[in-house]
């Protein structure tokens, strides 16, 4: 059965044998691939069936004499076996005459098949002869040519056996040494055969078989060196060193064999089994890349222990990363090790180091950036590197929560100077210098760049490192995302050599109404707030002048979906409530100004720059604009000797006198309700807590003011009315409506005037009262020194 499948597999044998008689016979024969000369020399055989040629006598002739004395032909006898018998008894002529000589040409001639013919025919054939050691192994290496891995293995095993049989070598498997290379005879030891087999799979492909040999070549080779005794071990130093040198080779084959087969533990137990430092490490470093390459391979990566070889493996990310090209075409074709090392990092709880990691691939972001790539793509990448920086930092005690940031001096003077010209993104190295981090220059500033401080020691290069803590990350973070977000409607903040400063940010945001976005990127950068809020004000004034306020500005998407802000009422009344909610944010008012004047009448003043800011705007714009009862109320508690001083300034000489008033009764009336304040002041108690003090000059300079705008008021009355008899009816009526007008503001500026200098003198009385002398009340310069007059 097999010689009859070996046969119909490939035609190694063109057969002549006799027509039949029957008619027809000429196409059945031409179908058959018989030839007429064939068939004639069939005829004159006679009953013998004629094998014309095959490739057994190509192998016959170039192997051996055998084939030279021969007739060049076979001729098999009918037989009651049919065709497959012929066949046989074909082969069995074949390796008589090639055994008739002696000296193992039977083991040579089945060599000599698997070298010069097909694998799927040479391992046909090979199967036919028995199976000795040699037959396995020229069988093995028939299957691993086919390619069947796993067949080879079993054949290459079986023939392994005649070195267990034997324990002096193969000095007994004579036919196995007719087949072996000369190198594995020369060491005559099985730890050499099964490192030629690992050696054959590892070229075929098999490189699991590979693993397998390799690891067996070890044993063996383990095995025998246990074996010797002192005396032999002594003697045989060198052979020693030898074996030390097979070994360490054998393990090198066993981790690239697991490596190219796809086991990565296996690979990672053949490194940390690696005798020699050297060649460990080199394993080391192909494992860590071919990890960072492969699908999987990085959570593979984090999960090993790697004990004692930890730093070499950061060590050896962190130089991949600092070598990595940041501006392929397609970022997916090559790994990204800046977040491989923060991966390594994060699973080991080391987030420090994670966040240094990140750090570093923002700042090789921001030194790319003028150079080439996609700016917007780069931004986005760096914003997401600085928030993974930032999320690292925080899971770290405050104290430690920094990285390090080293570069050359070289690099230091370099972007100084580009600063110095206006050149850079403003956000590298260069802004940093901008916002004074501390700096030291050493020659080695971590436990991962050691490689690069040797380097730059060794080229004669000091090293200067920048110590970057969670702030300085955050205001890079926040300034790489407004340039992001604003590059999208203003296209020249993407350009590459762009200085973008945080006060650009802060005004084009303003220009926005990104107000909650500017206050953000104020506190960031400590700057200024006074524009922001000046800006707001400016647009509620704009939307309170319009009966269509939602016209006159265009709020962005989002603008009013503000929590502390109702969103009832007109577009100008939720501007107002919106800017109420950013000054009490920015500005609250203290508790001391909140209890119903308590705290300006008892001279426990509060500065409120923002909300002054506020109402200078409103006083001072075009138009009839008073100002709202929370702003104005909290300024009046607070600090009205600032805010009547404002108006005066502003010519608003009724919102002035008004203040002051409010300001006069509420001293007044705490004066008179407050029994421990209308006491004089003893030693043991302070006088600021008991004295409340009243702006004597500004109220001089109101009352002045205010009789002089009285004064010219009469002035303008009595002009009109004289002038009203002069002219014609219609005349006569406009100047009606226009002298009404001044006769009202005048009896209000009187009034006013009136009420001012009656609050004046109660409080007067209140105050010579309590110091017991009543000449203060005809004397106000007394009263004044008395109770100590604070002009803030």
């Amino acid at each position: 059965a097999a010689v009859d499948g070996f046969l119909r597999k490939f035609s190694v044998l063109n057969i002549a044998r006799p027509l039949p008689p029957a008619d027809g016979c000429d196409e059945q024969n031409e179908a058959e691939g018989v030839s007429e000369a064939a068939a004639a020399a069939a005829a004159a055989a006679g009953a013998e069936t004629l094998f014309a040629y095959s490739l057994v006598h190509d192998t016959l002739a170039r192997s051996s004499n055998a084939g030279s004395g021969g007739s060049g032909m076979l001729r098999v006898g009918e037989c009651a076996g049919g065709f497959p018998a012929m066949v046989a008894d074909g082969l069995a002529q074949v390796l008589g005459e090639v055994n008739s000589g002696g000296g193992g040409g039977g083991v040579e001639f089945a060599a000599r098949v698997e070298r010069t013919q097909p694998a799927e025919l040479a391992d046909a054939l090979l199967r036919l002869l028995p199976r000795t050691s040699a037959a396995s192994y020229l069988a093995g290496r028939a299957s691993l040519r086919m390619p069947d891995h796993a067949a080879a293995a079993e054949l290459f095993a079986s023939a392994g056996v005649a070195y267990a049989q034997t324990g002096e070598g193969l000095r007994d498997a004579v036919d196995l040494q007719l087949v072996l290379p000369r190198a594995v005879l020369e060491e005559g030891h099985a730890w050499a055969y099964y490192a030629h087999v690992a050696e054959m799979f590892a070229a075929g492909g098999g490189h699991a078989h590979a693993a397998r040999f390799a690891r067996l070549a070890l044993q063996v080779l383990d095995a025998q060196h246990e074996g010797e005794d002192d005396e032999a071990k002594a003697l045989a130093e060198a052979g020693r060193r030898a074996a030390a040198e097979r070994r360490q080779t054998l393990w090198f084959r066993v981790f690239h064999a697991e490596l190219a087969g796809g086991a990565y533990e296996q690979a990672y137990l053949a490194v940390m089994a690696q005798p020699d430092a050297t060649v460990q490490t080199d394993c080391l470093r192909h494992l860590v890349a071919a990890l960072c390459e492969r699908p999987a391979g990085v959570a593979v990566l984090c999960r090993l222990p790697w004990p004692g070889l930890q730093e070499e493996v950061e060590r050896t990310l962190l130089f991949k990363a600092r070598n990595s090209d940041l501006l392929l075409a397609a970022p997916a074709a090559a790994p990204n090790y800046y977040r491989i090392l923060y991966a390594f990092h994060v699973y080991r709880g080391g987030h420090r180091n994670a966040a240094s990691a990140m750090y570093q691939y923002a700042a090789r972001l921001a030194a790319l950036m003028p150079v080439s790539g996609d700016v917007a793509e780069m931004l986005a990448a760096r914003g997401r590197a600085l928030l993974a920086c930032i999320s690292g930092l925080r899971l770290v005690d405050g104290q430690d929560a920094w990285v390090v940031h080293g570069r050359s001096a070289s690099a230091s003077a370099s972007a100084s100077a580009s600063l110095a010209a206006g050149e850079g993104d403003g956000e590298g190295d260069g802004a940093g210098e901008r916002r004074k981090r501390r700096r030291v220059e050493i020659g080695r500033y971590d436990a991962t760049s050691s490689a690069s401080a040797a380097a730059s020691s060794s080229a004669g290069v000091a090293q200067e490192i920048d110590i970057v803590g969670l702030a300085d990350v955050r205001r890079e973070y926040a300034l790489c995302v407004a340039r992001l977000e604003l590059g999208a409607e203003f296209p020249e903040l993407l350009a590459r050599n762009l200085l973008f400063e945080p006060e650009d940010a802060l005004a084009l945001h303003v220009k926005r109404a990104r107000y909650d976005r500017a206050l953000a990127l104020a506190r960031q950068f400590d700057l200024p707030v006074e524009p922001v809020f000046a800006a707001m004000a400016r647009m509620c004034l704009g939307m309170s002048m319009r009966s269509d306020g939602e016209g006159y500005y265009c709020a962005p998407p989002g603008f009013w979906l503000i929590p502390e802000v109702p969103s009832v009422g007109s577009a100008a009344e939720r501007a107002w409530r919106l800017l109420q909610c950013y000054l009490d944010g920015e500005e609250p008012v203290g508790a001391a100004g909140a209890a119903g004047g308590a705290g300006a009448a008892s001279g426990l003043m509060q500065q409120l720059p923002l909300r002054m800011l506020v109402a200078e705007c409103v006083l001072g714009a075009d138009g009839c604009c008073v100002l709202a009862p929370w702003l104005a109320d909290g300024l009046v508690r607070c600090c009205p000797q600032d805010l009547v001083r404002m108006c005066l300034r502003l010519g608003c000489v009724t919102e002035a006198a008004e203040f002051l008033l409010r300001h006069v009764r509420a001293v007044t009336l705490r004066v008179s309700g407050n029994s421990a304040l209308t006491t004089a002041p003893s030693s043991s108690s302070s006088s600021s807590s008991r004295v409340l003090w009243l702006p004597y000059g500004l109220v001089d300079r109101t009352v002045g003011i205010l009789d002089d705008s009285v004064a010219r008021f009469e002035l303008a009355v009595e002009k009109i009315r004289g002038a009203q008899g002069e002219e014609e009816e219609e005349v006569e009526e406009q100047g009606g409506a226009l002298l009404k007008s001044y006769v009202d503001r005048l009896e209000g500026l009187v009034r006013l005037r009136g009420d001012l200098k009656a609050a004046v003198g109660r409080y007067m009385e209140l105050a010579a009262r309590d110091v017991g002398e009543p000449a203060a009340l005809a004397n106000p310069p007394a009263a004044a020194a008395v109770g100590s007059i604070e002009v803030n």
